[in-house]
Protein backbone atom coordinates (compact mmCIF):
# COMPACT_ATOMS: atom_id res chain seq x y z
CA UNK A 1 0.00 0.00 0.00
CA UNK A 2 2.98 2.54 0.37
CA UNK A 3 3.26 4.82 3.19
CA UNK A 4 0.80 7.60 3.12
CA UNK A 5 3.06 10.51 4.17
CA UNK A 6 4.22 9.46 0.44
CA UNK A 7 0.61 10.30 -0.83
CA UNK A 8 -0.58 12.81 1.76
CA UNK A 9 0.02 16.59 0.40
CA UNK A 10 -0.28 18.96 3.25
CA UNK A 11 -1.48 22.64 2.68
CA UNK A 12 0.74 25.56 2.83
CA UNK A 13 2.54 26.29 6.43
CA UNK A 14 0.21 28.61 8.64
CA UNK A 15 2.87 28.79 11.05
CA UNK A 16 0.72 27.75 13.84
CA UNK A 17 2.10 24.85 16.92
CA UNK A 18 -0.48 22.75 17.98
CA UNK A 19 -0.29 20.47 20.99
CA UNK A 20 -2.94 17.83 21.62
CA UNK A 21 -3.27 16.00 24.93
CA UNK A 22 -4.88 12.74 24.26
CA UNK A 23 -3.84 10.31 21.89
CA UNK A 24 -7.54 8.96 21.86
CA UNK A 25 -9.83 8.70 18.62
CA UNK A 26 -10.40 12.35 18.71
CA UNK A 27 -6.80 13.45 19.08
CA UNK A 28 -5.79 11.34 16.72
CA UNK A 29 -7.71 12.33 13.75
CA UNK A 30 -7.01 16.04 14.97
CA UNK A 31 -3.24 15.57 14.71
CA UNK A 32 -4.04 13.99 11.04
CA UNK A 33 -6.57 16.47 9.98
CA UNK A 34 -4.72 19.41 11.55
CA UNK A 35 -0.76 18.60 10.03
CA UNK A 36 -3.15 18.12 6.63
CA UNK A 37 -4.25 21.76 6.83
CA UNK A 38 -0.47 23.04 7.72
CA UNK A 39 -0.09 23.17 11.03
CA UNK A 40 2.74 21.72 13.16
CA UNK A 41 1.42 18.95 15.50
CA UNK A 42 3.03 17.35 18.51
CA UNK A 43 0.78 15.01 20.30
CA UNK A 44 1.13 13.62 24.26
CA UNK A 45 -1.01 10.42 25.51
CA UNK A 46 -0.43 9.31 29.57
CA UNK A 47 -0.55 5.95 28.89
CA UNK A 48 2.60 4.74 28.46
CA UNK A 49 1.08 1.86 25.58
CA UNK A 50 -1.98 2.09 23.61
CA UNK A 51 -4.54 -0.37 25.70
CA UNK A 52 -6.44 -2.95 24.31
CA UNK A 53 -9.92 -2.36 26.06
CA UNK A 54 -12.64 -1.41 24.72
CA UNK A 55 -16.09 -1.96 22.46
CA UNK A 56 -17.60 -0.81 19.87
CA UNK A 57 -16.90 2.33 18.45
CA UNK A 58 -20.28 3.88 15.54
CA UNK A 59 -18.85 6.77 13.17
CA UNK A 60 -21.55 8.31 11.05
CA UNK A 61 -21.16 9.81 7.49
CA UNK A 62 -20.66 13.15 8.57
CA UNK A 63 -17.34 12.39 10.79
CA UNK A 64 -15.63 10.36 7.36
CA UNK A 65 -16.80 12.61 4.55
CA UNK A 66 -13.14 15.03 4.81
CA UNK A 67 -11.33 11.20 5.61
CA UNK A 68 -12.29 9.34 2.64
CA UNK A 69 -12.28 12.58 0.63
CA UNK A 70 -8.77 13.86 1.60
CA UNK A 71 -6.87 11.43 3.39
CA UNK A 72 -5.02 8.75 1.20
CA UNK A 73 -5.64 5.28 1.80
CA UNK A 74 -8.33 5.46 4.83
CA UNK A 75 -10.94 4.23 2.87
CA UNK A 76 -9.62 0.75 2.21
CA UNK A 77 -7.83 0.64 5.28
CA UNK A 78 -11.28 1.32 7.21
CA UNK A 79 -12.80 -1.48 4.81
CA UNK A 80 -10.33 -3.60 6.52
CA UNK A 81 -11.77 -2.85 9.92
CA UNK A 82 -15.96 -2.10 9.64
CA UNK A 83 -18.66 -4.37 10.42
CA UNK A 84 -21.26 -4.58 8.66
CA UNK A 85 -24.25 -1.73 10.47
CA UNK A 86 -27.09 -4.10 10.32
CA UNK A 87 -28.25 -4.07 13.73
CA UNK A 88 -29.68 -7.38 15.30
CA UNK A 89 -32.08 -7.43 17.87
CA UNK A 90 -33.23 -10.33 20.20
CA UNK A 91 -34.56 -10.57 22.66
CA UNK A 92 -33.15 -11.85 26.36
CA UNK A 93 -34.55 -15.71 25.47
CA UNK A 94 -32.81 -15.10 21.96
CA UNK A 95 -35.85 -15.31 19.94
CA UNK A 96 -35.63 -12.91 16.96
CA UNK A 97 -37.00 -9.32 17.09
CA UNK A 98 -35.33 -8.02 13.83
CA UNK A 99 -32.87 -6.04 11.91
CA UNK A 100 -32.89 -2.43 11.86
CA UNK A 101 -30.31 -0.13 10.08
CA UNK A 102 -28.87 2.69 11.03
CA UNK A 103 -27.06 5.79 8.74
CA UNK A 104 -26.71 7.57 5.31
CA UNK A 105 -27.89 5.28 2.87
CA UNK A 106 -25.73 7.15 0.37
CA UNK A 107 -22.75 6.87 2.80
CA UNK A 108 -22.38 3.85 5.39
CA UNK A 109 -21.13 4.35 8.75
CA UNK A 110 -18.04 3.04 10.03
CA UNK A 111 -19.15 0.52 12.75
CA UNK A 112 -15.72 -1.15 14.15
CA UNK A 113 -13.90 -2.23 17.57
CA UNK A 114 -12.48 0.74 19.13
CA UNK A 115 -9.24 -1.03 19.45
CA UNK A 116 -8.92 -1.92 16.03
CA UNK A 117 -9.72 1.44 14.57
CA UNK A 118 -7.77 3.39 17.18
CA UNK A 119 -4.52 1.25 15.51
CA UNK A 120 -5.62 2.43 12.08
CA UNK A 121 -5.52 5.59 13.40
CA UNK A 122 -2.19 5.53 15.34
CA UNK A 123 -0.38 3.87 12.15
CA UNK A 124 -1.65 6.47 9.78
CA UNK A 125 -0.53 9.43 12.22
CA UNK A 126 2.57 7.32 12.68
CA UNK A 127 3.07 7.23 8.60
CA UNK A 128 3.00 10.91 8.33
CA UNK A 129 6.05 11.29 10.82
CA UNK A 130 4.09 12.23 13.91
CA UNK A 131 4.90 9.78 16.57
CA UNK A 132 2.52 10.13 19.62
CA UNK A 133 4.70 10.83 23.11
CA UNK A 134 3.50 8.14 25.56
CA UNK A 135 3.69 8.16 29.05
CA UNK A 136 3.34 11.79 29.45
CA UNK A 137 0.46 12.74 31.85
CA UNK A 138 -0.99 16.24 32.00
CA UNK A 139 -1.74 17.40 35.33
CA UNK A 140 -2.65 21.09 34.46
CA UNK A 141 -2.98 23.44 32.02
CA UNK A 142 -2.72 27.08 31.57
CA UNK A 143 -2.04 29.80 29.24
CA UNK A 144 -0.63 33.54 28.60
CA UNK A 145 -1.24 36.24 26.07
CA UNK A 146 0.13 34.75 23.04
CA UNK A 147 0.77 31.21 23.61
CA UNK A 148 -0.93 27.82 25.54
CA UNK A 149 0.67 25.02 27.72
CA UNK A 150 0.46 22.35 30.03
CA UNK A 151 2.42 21.20 32.88
CA UNK A 152 3.16 17.37 32.94
CA UNK A 153 3.19 15.03 36.53
CA UNK A 154 6.41 15.72 37.48
CA UNK A 155 6.63 19.56 37.06
CA UNK A 156 7.88 19.91 33.26
CA UNK A 157 5.99 22.56 31.02
CA UNK A 158 5.20 22.54 27.53
CA UNK A 159 4.34 25.11 25.55
CA UNK A 160 2.33 25.51 22.09
CA UNK A 161 0.51 28.56 19.99
CA UNK A 162 -2.72 26.35 20.38
CA UNK A 163 -3.24 23.67 23.23
CA UNK A 164 -6.18 21.38 22.63
CA UNK A 165 -7.22 19.40 25.35
CA UNK A 166 -8.52 15.38 23.98
CA UNK A 167 -8.14 13.73 27.25
CA UNK A 168 -11.66 12.70 28.17
CA UNK A 169 -13.93 13.37 30.47
CA UNK A 170 -11.62 13.69 33.52
CA UNK A 171 -9.67 16.49 31.32
CA UNK A 172 -8.07 18.91 33.83
CA UNK A 173 -8.54 21.62 31.61
CA UNK A 174 -11.95 22.28 32.64
CA UNK A 175 -10.46 24.53 35.58
CA UNK A 176 -9.46 27.16 33.29
CA UNK A 177 -12.06 26.80 30.69
CA UNK A 178 -15.37 26.85 32.92
CA UNK A 179 -13.30 27.85 36.08
CA UNK A 180 -15.01 24.71 38.13
CA UNK A 181 -15.18 20.92 37.87
CA UNK A 182 -18.54 19.91 35.25
CA UNK A 183 -20.85 18.23 37.87
CA UNK A 184 -21.99 14.34 36.99
CA UNK A 185 -25.00 13.23 36.84
CA UNK A 186 -25.35 9.38 38.07
CA UNK A 187 -27.72 7.63 35.52
CA UNK A 188 -27.97 4.52 37.60
CA UNK A 189 -26.40 2.35 35.55
CA UNK A 190 -23.12 1.17 34.00
CA UNK A 191 -21.82 -1.37 31.24
CA UNK A 192 -19.20 -3.93 31.21
CA UNK A 193 -17.11 -3.56 28.26
CA UNK A 194 -14.90 -5.65 27.07
CA UNK A 195 -12.82 -6.83 23.57
CA UNK A 196 -10.50 -9.99 22.78
CA UNK A 197 -8.72 -11.79 20.17
CA UNK A 198 -11.68 -13.93 18.25
CA UNK A 199 -9.12 -17.11 17.77
CA UNK A 200 -9.12 -18.37 20.76
CA UNK A 201 -12.85 -18.05 21.59
CA UNK A 202 -13.88 -19.94 18.81
CA UNK A 203 -11.45 -22.41 19.19
CA UNK A 204 -12.38 -22.99 22.94
CA UNK A 205 -15.79 -22.87 22.24
CA UNK A 206 -18.33 -24.90 19.72
CA UNK A 207 -21.48 -23.14 21.18
CA UNK A 208 -19.64 -20.03 19.41
CA UNK A 209 -18.10 -21.64 16.38
CA UNK A 210 -21.64 -22.91 15.81
CA UNK A 211 -23.10 -19.65 16.20
CA UNK A 212 -20.47 -17.03 14.55
CA UNK A 213 -18.34 -19.21 12.44
CA UNK A 214 -20.21 -18.53 9.58
CA UNK A 215 -20.00 -14.49 10.18
CA UNK A 216 -16.90 -12.47 9.17
CA UNK A 217 -18.66 -9.63 11.00
CA UNK A 218 -21.62 -9.05 13.16
CA UNK A 219 -23.41 -7.49 15.34
CA UNK A 220 -26.36 -8.21 18.06
CA UNK A 221 -28.32 -6.62 20.86
CA UNK A 222 -29.81 -9.08 23.67
CA UNK A 223 -32.44 -7.09 25.14
CA UNK A 224 -34.07 -7.49 28.19
CA UNK A 225 -36.64 -5.26 30.19
CA UNK A 226 -33.69 -4.21 32.93
CA UNK A 227 -30.48 -5.00 31.48
CA UNK A 228 -28.91 -5.07 27.03
CA UNK A 229 -26.20 -7.14 26.06
CA UNK A 230 -23.90 -5.91 22.81
CA UNK A 231 -22.14 -8.08 20.54
CA UNK A 232 -20.16 -7.62 17.46
CA UNK A 233 -17.14 -9.36 16.06
CA UNK A 234 -14.27 -8.98 13.13
CA UNK A 235 -12.14 -11.71 11.63
CA UNK A 236 -10.07 -10.41 14.41
CA UNK A 237 -11.66 -9.78 17.41
CA UNK A 238 -14.66 -9.76 19.21
CA UNK A 239 -16.51 -7.16 21.85
CA UNK A 240 -19.42 -7.14 24.03
CA UNK A 241 -20.77 -4.38 26.80
CA UNK A 242 -23.55 -5.89 29.23
CA UNK A 243 -25.49 -3.01 30.85
CA UNK A 244 -26.10 -3.26 34.67
CA UNK A 245 -26.69 -1.49 37.72
CA UNK A 246 -23.77 1.13 38.84
CA UNK A 247 -21.75 -0.35 41.21
CA UNK A 248 -18.98 0.86 43.75
CA UNK A 249 -16.64 -0.62 40.80
CA UNK A 250 -18.04 1.55 38.15
CA UNK A 251 -15.86 4.29 36.68
CA UNK A 252 -15.27 6.69 33.91
CA UNK A 253 -11.48 5.25 33.23
CA UNK A 254 -9.94 2.76 30.74
CA UNK A 255 -8.18 1.25 33.89
CA UNK A 256 -9.00 -1.31 36.12
CA UNK A 257 -10.49 -4.56 35.38
CA UNK A 258 -13.10 -6.98 36.88
CA UNK A 259 -13.73 -10.37 36.82
CA UNK A 260 -16.19 -12.11 34.58
CA UNK A 261 -17.73 -14.06 37.72
CA UNK A 262 -19.13 -10.15 38.14
CA UNK A 263 -21.03 -9.93 35.04
CA UNK A 264 -22.83 -13.65 34.67
CA UNK A 265 -25.33 -13.13 37.34
CA UNK A 266 -26.31 -10.35 34.64
CA UNK A 267 -27.53 -12.71 31.86
CA UNK A 268 -28.61 -15.50 34.33
CA UNK A 269 -31.61 -17.14 32.60
CA UNK A 270 -30.68 -15.21 29.46
CA UNK A 271 -30.33 -17.10 25.98
CA UNK A 272 -27.02 -19.44 26.88
CA UNK A 273 -25.31 -17.62 24.42
CA UNK A 274 -24.87 -14.61 26.34
CA UNK A 275 -23.15 -16.42 29.04
CA UNK A 276 -20.88 -18.33 26.29
CA UNK A 277 -19.50 -14.96 25.09
CA UNK A 278 -18.74 -13.59 28.36
CA UNK A 279 -16.98 -16.90 29.53
CA UNK A 280 -14.69 -16.37 26.60
CA UNK A 281 -13.31 -12.89 28.07
CA UNK A 282 -9.66 -13.24 28.86
CA UNK A 283 -8.62 -12.26 32.33
CA UNK A 284 -8.17 -8.90 32.82
CA UNK A 285 -10.28 -7.62 30.17
CA UNK A 286 -13.56 -6.32 31.23
CA UNK A 287 -13.60 -2.78 32.76
CA UNK A 288 -16.97 -1.59 34.46
CA UNK A 289 -18.12 1.90 32.90
CA UNK A 290 -19.74 4.19 35.08
CA UNK A 291 -22.71 5.85 33.01
CA UNK A 292 -23.07 9.52 33.88
CA UNK A 293 -24.50 12.30 32.22
CA UNK A 294 -23.15 16.17 32.28
CA UNK A 295 -25.13 18.93 30.87
CA UNK A 296 -24.28 21.09 27.85
CA UNK A 297 -21.66 23.69 28.01
CA UNK A 298 -21.64 25.85 25.73
CA UNK A 299 -18.03 27.16 26.32
CA UNK A 300 -14.79 25.40 25.43
CA UNK A 301 -12.34 28.11 25.26
CA UNK A 302 -9.90 29.17 27.83
CA UNK A 303 -10.55 33.26 28.75
CA UNK A 304 -7.18 33.92 27.08
CA UNK A 305 -8.37 31.64 23.94
CA UNK A 306 -5.68 29.32 23.84
CA UNK A 307 -6.74 26.61 24.54
CA UNK A 308 -9.56 24.81 23.36
CA UNK A 309 -11.92 21.42 24.55
CA UNK A 310 -13.09 18.86 22.12
CA UNK A 311 -14.76 15.03 21.94
CA UNK A 312 -15.58 13.97 25.83
CA UNK A 313 -13.70 16.60 27.03
CA UNK A 314 -15.74 19.40 26.19
CA UNK A 315 -19.55 17.43 25.40
CA UNK A 316 -19.09 13.93 26.79
CA UNK A 317 -21.98 11.19 25.56
CA UNK A 318 -22.97 7.97 26.90
CA UNK A 319 -21.93 4.98 25.29
CA UNK A 320 -25.07 3.80 25.56
CA UNK A 321 -26.41 6.62 23.84
CA UNK A 322 -23.97 6.92 20.38
CA UNK A 323 -22.72 10.02 18.58
CA UNK A 324 -19.78 10.43 20.75
CA UNK A 325 -17.50 9.59 18.71
CA UNK A 326 -19.45 11.10 15.77
CA UNK A 327 -18.67 14.36 17.09
CA UNK A 328 -15.63 13.83 18.65
CA UNK A 329 -14.19 13.55 14.65
CA UNK A 330 -16.76 16.21 13.58
CA UNK A 331 -14.73 18.68 16.06
CA UNK A 332 -11.38 17.42 14.26
CA UNK A 333 -12.64 18.22 11.03
CA UNK A 334 -14.00 21.55 12.26
CA UNK A 335 -10.97 23.13 14.44
CA UNK A 336 -7.94 23.13 11.92
CA UNK A 337 -10.39 24.53 9.07
CA UNK A 338 -11.23 27.81 11.58
CA UNK A 339 -7.56 27.96 12.61
CA UNK A 340 -6.17 27.96 8.26
CA UNK A 341 -8.95 30.26 8.07
CA UNK A 342 -8.10 32.83 11.01
CA UNK A 343 -4.21 32.60 10.57
CA UNK A 344 -1.53 32.80 13.28
CA UNK A 345 -2.45 35.70 14.33
CA UNK A 346 -6.22 35.24 14.95
CA UNK A 347 -6.20 32.14 16.77
CA UNK A 348 -8.19 32.92 19.95
CA UNK A 349 -10.99 33.92 17.38
CA UNK A 350 -10.31 30.76 15.46
CA UNK A 351 -11.34 28.76 18.52
CA UNK A 352 -14.26 31.21 19.06
CA UNK A 353 -15.75 30.57 15.83
CA UNK A 354 -15.36 26.60 15.85
CA UNK A 355 -16.63 26.41 19.37
CA UNK A 356 -19.76 28.29 18.12
CA UNK A 357 -20.21 26.79 15.01
CA UNK A 358 -20.37 22.67 17.01
CA UNK A 359 -21.68 23.88 19.91
CA UNK A 360 -26.06 23.52 19.04
CA UNK A 361 -25.07 20.87 16.60
CA UNK A 362 -23.85 18.99 19.34
CA UNK A 363 -26.19 19.77 22.30
CA UNK A 364 -28.34 18.28 19.78
CA UNK A 365 -26.74 14.96 19.24
CA UNK A 366 -26.82 14.89 23.00
CA UNK A 367 -30.11 14.95 23.25
CA UNK A 368 -31.23 13.07 20.36
CA UNK A 369 -28.74 10.25 21.87
CA UNK A 370 -30.85 10.48 25.17
CA UNK A 371 -33.97 10.40 23.02
CA UNK A 372 -32.86 6.91 21.34
CA UNK A 373 -31.74 5.40 24.59
CA UNK A 374 -35.30 5.82 25.53
CA UNK A 375 -36.69 4.28 22.44
CA UNK A 376 -34.53 1.04 23.02
CA UNK A 377 -35.25 0.97 26.19
CA UNK A 378 -39.20 0.61 25.48
CA UNK A 379 -37.85 -1.96 22.71
CA UNK A 380 -36.81 -3.59 26.17
CA UNK A 381 -39.57 -3.24 27.84
CA UNK A 382 -42.12 -4.46 25.30
CA UNK A 383 -39.74 -6.62 23.85
CA UNK A 384 -40.59 -6.02 19.79
CA UNK A 385 -39.39 -4.08 17.47
CA UNK A 386 -42.62 -3.53 15.68
CA UNK A 387 -42.55 0.65 17.22
CA UNK A 388 -39.03 1.16 17.16
CA UNK A 389 -38.25 4.22 15.16
CA UNK A 390 -35.31 5.19 15.65
CA UNK A 391 -34.83 9.42 15.19
CA UNK A 392 -32.35 10.38 12.74
CA UNK A 393 -32.16 12.51 9.81
CA UNK A 394 -30.64 14.40 7.08
CA UNK A 395 -29.44 17.27 9.42
CA UNK A 396 -27.34 14.30 10.81
CA UNK A 397 -25.85 12.41 8.56
CA UNK A 398 -25.34 14.83 5.65
CA UNK A 399 -22.91 17.68 7.29
CA UNK A 400 -19.75 17.93 6.31
CA UNK A 401 -17.89 19.81 9.37
CA UNK A 402 -14.70 20.70 7.19
CA UNK A 403 -16.54 22.60 4.34
CA UNK A 404 -19.32 23.86 7.23
CA UNK A 405 -15.99 25.67 8.77
CA UNK A 406 -14.82 26.76 5.81
CA UNK A 407 -17.80 28.42 4.14
CA UNK A 408 -18.97 29.55 7.65
CA UNK A 409 -15.81 30.83 8.93
CA UNK A 410 -16.51 34.74 7.73
CA UNK A 411 -20.47 35.30 8.72
CA UNK A 412 -19.66 33.50 11.91
CA UNK A 413 -16.21 35.43 12.71
CA UNK A 414 -17.89 38.79 11.90
CA UNK A 415 -20.66 38.09 14.38
CA UNK A 416 -18.37 37.26 17.02
CA UNK A 417 -16.37 40.93 16.29
CA UNK A 418 -19.47 42.75 16.11
CA UNK A 419 -21.31 41.04 18.80
CA UNK A 420 -24.18 39.69 16.56
CA UNK A 421 -26.13 36.98 16.76
CA UNK A 422 -25.39 34.10 14.27
CA UNK A 423 -27.34 31.59 13.27
CA UNK A 424 -26.21 28.15 13.04
CA UNK A 425 -27.22 26.06 9.70
CA UNK A 426 -25.71 22.40 10.75
CA UNK A 427 -28.32 21.70 13.44
CA UNK A 428 -31.98 20.56 13.74
CA UNK A 429 -34.09 22.17 10.73
CA UNK A 430 -36.47 24.70 12.63
CA UNK A 431 -35.57 23.81 16.25
CA UNK A 432 -34.85 26.73 18.38
CA UNK A 433 -31.67 26.24 20.26
CA UNK A 434 -32.77 26.24 24.42
CA UNK A 435 -30.45 25.39 27.54
CA UNK A 436 -31.75 21.81 29.00
CA UNK A 437 -30.24 19.70 31.51
CA UNK A 438 -29.92 15.83 31.74
CA UNK A 439 -31.82 16.26 34.94
CA UNK A 440 -35.01 17.93 33.45
CA UNK A 441 -34.94 14.99 30.02
CA UNK A 442 -34.80 12.40 33.18
CA UNK A 443 -37.87 13.18 34.65
CA UNK A 444 -39.77 13.87 31.44
CA UNK A 445 -38.54 10.54 30.93
CA UNK A 446 -40.03 9.10 33.98
CA UNK A 447 -43.59 10.86 33.65
CA UNK A 448 -43.57 9.14 30.16
CA UNK A 449 -43.73 12.19 28.15
CA UNK A 450 -42.87 11.45 24.32
CA UNK A 451 -39.55 13.70 24.04
CA UNK A 452 -39.40 14.00 20.56
CA UNK A 453 -43.02 15.83 20.43
CA UNK A 454 -42.30 18.44 22.91
CA UNK A 455 -39.57 19.90 21.20
CA UNK A 456 -39.63 21.82 17.76
CA UNK A 457 -38.14 21.28 14.27
CA UNK A 458 -37.67 18.26 12.11
CA UNK A 459 -35.47 15.84 14.06
CA UNK A 460 -36.75 13.10 12.03
CA UNK A 461 -36.52 13.50 7.63
CA UNK A 462 -35.14 9.66 7.19
CA UNK A 463 -35.70 6.40 8.13
CA UNK A 464 -33.81 3.42 7.19
CA UNK A 465 -35.13 0.25 8.70
CA UNK A 466 -34.85 -2.83 7.06
CA UNK A 467 -37.09 -6.09 8.05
Amino acid sequence: MGSVNDHMQPMSATGINMLIVGAGIGGLSLAIEAHRKGHTVRIIEKRAELSALGDTIALESSAIRTMLRSWPGFAERAAAVCIDPGYNFYAENGDYLGTYSMGDPDLPPILAHRIEYHHLLYDYLRELGIEVELGKACADYFEEEGYGGVVLEGGIKITADVVVAADGVGSSSWKLVVGKPVNAVPSGFAIYRCNFPLGPALESSSMLRDRYGQYKTRFEFFLAPHGVLVFSLTPRRMSFMLGHPASLTSSEKWAGTVDKAECLPFVKGWDPICTEIINAAPPDSIIDWNLVWRDPQENWVSPKGRIVQIGDASHPFLPSAGYGGTQAQEDSMSLPECLRQAGKVNIPLALRVHNKLRFERVACCQRLGFMNRELILNVRRQGSLENLAMIHGDWLYKHDPEKYAEEEFQECASSILMGTPYKVKNSVPGYEYEPWTVEGLMDLAERGVDLEKIVGGTWRTSKQRQP
